[in-house]
């Protein structure tokens, strides 16, 4: 980076969502630095799995399952996009999802679900025990019912930041990796530049994206941003006969199967602070719940591990819009488990809260709800 270079906004954050504001600002031809602290994508991007599952995520109707049913809805466009933009795959898989009952106490859980769920859409199927067995053969026998969700799918979270990345640098972004920011300078409410460990980059508009590090980031411009990290652990398997079709959840976990035969299992959640190493004690979880919910897996071997931060809120619902008190800045952050599945309309409604000045539909997540 060159002493003093400009922009008209700079993002910091090089994750999915920085990378998705980018990438939708850049198309709306506004000119965009961003400014990460490692490579894009490498924290909780890299370590995600991918899953694109409103319904799972979202435990009520309201404000975020809308968000998350209209990103959702974009995702077939951006892959295609991607592709021609990139030559990047990004692993879009139409795989749908199972979420399973082991017991009475769970299957009620799910048919109360189902009142609701079945109003998004999205074609819901209830399965008996049987049904779900003929469907998933490999499943525990102790399964009693599921819902089925055709529209619930995966993407590769790794191919899809690498395919942001190169089609954000065609369209002319400017990326800078492994650079720290230390400080912005202001003048009265106004951010004028960033201050970072490679010089200055002077910006019309900041968009702080950074994650579960946004905290930190804002308390330099005094503000008091609620996001904190927690640790999600996970661990590929391999197996020799195709394990699972489906996306499946259940007993407090989830099991993605992959196009590379693996299957994933996650993922744990831990308050332990910037810690994001794996433990035997989470690995050693994570397995017992394969062996749990496929039996076949009991014998499976565990092929990778590794774990990342998720940026969380007190409510856990993201941070999106404007800051209080500053004319030109805007927060994108505390995505928590659905960074990937939300990443395209976060990155297209900021970018026209940052362009256009208001969102409406980003309202619900202003910062301004935890008060001053």
């Amino acid at each position: 980076m060159t002493r003093d270079s400009g922009s008209d906004v700079v993002v910091v954050g090089g994750g999915i969502i920085g990378c998705a504001i980018a990438y939708y600002l850049a198309r709306m031809g506004a000119g965009v630095t961003i400014v990460e602290q490692g490579e894009i994508g490498c924290e909780s991007t890299g370590a995600s799995a991918g899953m694109l599952v409103p319904l799972t995520e979202a435990h009520c109707p309201g404000p975020f399952l809308d968000l998350a049913l209209a990103s959702l809805r974009m995702f077939p466009e951006l892959a295609n996009s991607l592709a021609e933009e990139s030559g990047i795959d990004v692993g879009y898989r139409p795989t749908g999802s199972l979420r399973l009952a082991l017991n009475e106490d769970e299957e009620r859980a799910l048919r109360r679900s189902l009142g609701w769920q079945g109003l998004t859409g999205l074609a819901l199927h209830w399965l008996s025990g049987t049904e779900v067995m003929d469907l998933e053969p490999q499943l525990t026998v102790r399964v009693s019912a599921a819902i089925l969700t055709e529209g619930e799918h995966q993407v590769e979270p790794r191919r899809l930041i690498q395919g942001l990345g190169v089609a954000i640098r065609r369209m002319g972004v400017a990326l800078h990796s492994r650079v720290t920011v230390r400080g912005f300078h202001t003048r009265d409410d106004w951010v004028r530049g960033v201050i970072t460990s490679d010089g200055d980059v002077s910006c019309r508009y900041l968009v702080l994206a950074a994650g579960a590090w946004s905290g930190r980031l804002s308390r330099r411009l005094g503000v008091n941003l609620p996001v904190r990290p927690v640790r999600g652990q996970m661990i590929s398997m391999s197996c020799h006969d195709p394990a699972i079709n489906h996306l499946v959840f259940g007993v407090g976990g989830y099991l993605l199967p992959k196009a590379d035969g693996t299957v994933w299992t996650g993922a744990t959640m831990e308050d332990v602070g910037f810690r994001s190493r794996t433990t035997k004690k989470g690995v050693a979880w994570l397995r017992r719940l394969s062996g749990t919910l496929v039996p076949p897996l009991k014998s499976g071997q565990i092929v990778g591990e590794w774990a990342g931060l998720r940026p969380g809120t007190p409510d856990g619902l993201p941070v999106l819009g404007s800051v209080p008190g500053w004319a030109n800045v805007s927060v994108a952050t505390g995505h928590f488990r659905s960074g990937v599945l939300l990443a395209p309309v976060t990155g297209m409604l900021m970018a026209e809260q940052v362009l256009q000045g208001r969102c409406d539909q980003l309202e619900p997540f202003s910062i301004s709800r935890f008060g001053k």
